[in-house]
């Protein structure tokens, strides 16, 4: 009788120890959900910009490296908009570096007018990015949100725009302005 009511109460912590364990793991998981996916819905908030399927405007800025741009540019072009005192902005741009070479894709990263060069500069020129610094641009552009990304088209139309976290949440951009291309070029 004694054995039978140990085996039970041992049976009993078994179970709770399992369902502590697979609590702590769906706590974990939703945890990791609401990283990747951000708190904001990232490529669903689009009032910030130009508006979709829209001209980009036209726009003559320089580079940090004395480079002439004028926007847009002639080639598929991914503007990103970061701040250097944005904390998810200075998380997503090492890992812009794992961002896949698309063929003939341009990145450009615009940042606000700001005294001498930041960390962040340097990032976005290791991974491959022309830096522009034009406070004027942003406001021109109704671009007050950060980390934000344009993809133009090299006919120069808005073809996806958002907030973007994460290099996940960018290639989605990606994905979905390339989706609008052959949608519009197959019409």
């Amino acid at each position: 009788m004694v054995v039978v009511g140990l085996v039970s109460v041992t049976v009993a912590l078994l179970v709770i120890v399992c369902l502590c364990l697979v609590l702590i793991w769906l706590v974990r998981m939703a945890s990791a959900v609401d990283v990747q996916l951000g708190r904001q819905p990232g490529a669903l908030v689009t009032h910030h910009g130009p508006a979709l399927g829209s001209l980009f405007p036209q726009v003559r800025t320089t580079a940090t490296n004395h480079e002439e741009m004028s926007f847009p540019l002639q080639s598929p072009t991914l503007l990103l908009v970061l701040s250097p005192g944005c904390p998810s902005c200075g998380t997503l741009v090492p890992q812009l570096r794992l961002l896949r070479h698309e063929r003939g894709l341009l990145r450009v990263a615009l940042l606000p007018e700001a005294d001498g060069v930041s960390t962040l500069d340097s990032s976005l020129k290791a991974a491959g990015f022309a830096v522009v610094r034009s406070g004027e641009m942003m406001e021109r552009l109704n671009l007050t949100v950060t980390p934000y990304a344009v993809f133009i088209s090299d006919q120069g139309v808005v073809l996806a725009k958002g907030i973007v976290n994460d290099l996940w949440s960018v290639e989605g951009l990606l994905g979905t302005g390339k989706a609008h291309y052959r949608l519009s070029a197959s019409q």
